[in-house]
């Protein structure tokens, strides 16, 4: 009897913890990101000068709070050494940030050296052989970035190439859609020491962000999309996830500098996989544990998961979603979906 009162007050005090968890999160106040045309057949400046107007206070206020961090005045100073060998479309696309804000190149070329994304994402194929993905975006400085958030609608040859969500300003980008192909999304992994990276940044190696929004710019499909993902020299180690439109077009893909450290997919027998900041093959530290949580919560739902049950289950709960969630994204390529929801604190 005992034993069965106990079992009935764990379950009762798991309700309730559940129960507060979805009213915090529900009493965050939300929106959904500013949408923008892009035309790549027509010069690109005018375009991002009017997206610009919607953002002149979020990208000062970001300033601010860049600058207001001791250490960030150092890179400023060095700024233009530190982005020297970065490719020439890449100096490009700063300069014209820098032109259109007037908040000059130096901060964004700080702005766009930033990578530390502690993030949740997750594919799923449910028993419908209906596959898409989630993903929360967690980063320092969540009140500042939440209202840079940006969606952009690319489209060359009047046909809608791609959609992705980025910070205006930001080179790189988060998440994207290739209509009918693939989606991917991209978490930091947590195996490399930023004085690298850094070093790596100098002599000209692509940014993971960036080269996740080159990668969408190139590739038409799932495969090609794969094979860029994996191969691409990098300034910093980092998961790439991946789904397409077929049974088991799903991948996590553990990147090193140079390759793939560890690849993981969507079999007949895995439905689903989830990558926080940490390699699947090793247990999430304890100060940091999402990864099974949320997989745990997946398994007990079953393979009816919708996508919207995917944000109620775990994106929208501890400890999937943070202080320092950004936004949610729930996306599929199979009905080209693509929601993002933003969180104002």
């Amino acid at each position: 009897m005992k034993a069965k009162t106990t079992t009935q007050y764990l379950a009762i005090n798991l309700i309730i913890i559940t129960l507060i968890q979805c009213i915090m999160t529900h009493n965050i106040p939300t929106k959904k990101p500013n949408r923008y045309r892009i035309d790549l057949d027509q010069p690109l400046e005018p375009q991002y000068a009017k997206v610009y107007q919607d953002y002149v206070k979020p990208l000062e206020d970001y300033k601010n709070f860049l600058m207001s961090h001791a250490e960030i005045n150092y890179y400023f100073g060095w700024s233009k050494y530190l982005s020297f060998f970065q490719s020439t479309e890449w100096h490009n696309q700063i300069n014209m940030y820098a032109k259109i804000s007037n908040l000059g190149k130096e901060f964004f070329t700080v702005y766009n050296m930033a990578y530390d994304v502690a993030c949740t994402s997750i594919i799923v194929r449910n028993k419908e052989n209906q596959v898409y993905m989630g993903r929360n975006l967690d980063y320092s400085g969540a009140k500042e970035l939440a209202t840079l958030a940006v969606e952009y609608e690319m489209y060359r040859d009047n046909k809608l190439q791609y959609i992705s969500v980025g910070s205006f300003g930001f080179l790189g980008i988060y998440n994207a859609i290739v209509p009918g192909q693939y989606v991917v999304s991209i978490n930091q992994r947590e195996t490399s020491t930023t004085s690298y990276n850094l070093m790596r940044f100098c002599f000209g190696f692509r940014d993971p962000l960036y080269n996740l929004h080159q990668v969408v710019e190139k590739a038409n499909n799932y495969n090609d999309a794969f094979k860029l993902l994996s191969e691409t020299y990098l300034n910093a180690p980092v998961y790439y996830i991946i789904s397409g439109v077929k049974n088991n077009e799903g991948a996590v893909i553990a990147r090193h500098y140079n390759k793939p450290a560890l690849i993981d997919y969507l079999t007949d027998d895995i439905w689903f996989l989830v990558q926080t900041n940490y390699d699947r093959n090793l247990p999430d530290p304890e100060q940091d544990y999402r990864r099974v949580p949320a997989e745990n919560k997946i398994k007990a739902f079953g393979s009816d998961l919708k996508i919207n049950d995917l944000f109620d289950v775990v994106l929208s709960q501890s400890p999937n979603f943070k202080d320092s969630t950004i936004l949610t994204v729930l996306t599929s390529a199979q009905d080209n979906s693509f929601n993002t929801t933003v969180y104002l604190r």
